[in-house]
C-alpha cells in the first residue's frame, strides 16, 4: 500500500510527488511514525542492514538527515531525484534504447534462406 509521508504542510505540487509516498506491506503499518523512524538508525541494525532497508524504499542517509533536521523540502527533492534516476535507469535497461532495432529471432524464417541458396546437393568432387 502506498502511504503519504507528509499529509500536510506541502505545496499542491509537492503533495503529488512520488517522493511523498512510501510503499509498505499493509495499511496497518505506522506511516505516521515514519519520519521519527527515519531520523535515527535503530540500534538493532548495523550500517549495512540499515542502508539496505533505506535503499529498499529509495531512501538514503542524506534524506534521513533532512528528516531529522525537519527539512521536508530537501527530503522530497533528494528522494524525487533518486526515484527519477532509478526509474530512468530501469526504463533504459528494459527498453534497451541503445540496442539495434531488430526483430525477435522467432519472427525470422531461416527456411526461406535455404530456399534461396539453391539445391543442397553438390556434384561429386565439387567443394564450392
Amino acid at each position: 500500500m502506498a502511504h503519504v509521508i507528509f499529509p500536510r504542510g506541502l505545496t499542491a505540487h509537492q503533495a503529488l510527488y512520488a517522493a511523498n509516498r512510501l510503499v509498505l506491506p499493509s495499511a496497518e503499518d505506522p506511516v505516521s511514525e515514519i519520519t521519527a523512524l527515519l531520523a535515527h538508525q535503530p540500534p538493532h541494525f548495523d550500517d549495512r542492514a540499515w542502508d539496505a532497508v533505506l535503499g529498499s524504499h529509495v531512501i538514503d542517509r542524506a534524506m534521513c538527515a533532512a528528516v531529522a533536521e525537519g527539512d521536508r523540502e530537501r527530503f522530497l527533492a533528494l528522494r524525487q531525484e533518486l526515484i527519477r534516476q532509478q526509474l530512468s535507469d530501469f526504463l533504459d535497461r528494459m527498453a534497451e534504447w541503445d540496442f539495434e532495432d531488430t526483430p525477435a529471432l522467432d519472427s525470422l524464417d531461416f527456411d526461406a534462406i535455404d530456399e534461396l541458396d539453391g539445391p543442397a546437393e553438390l556434384e561429386a568432387g565439387q567443394l564450392f
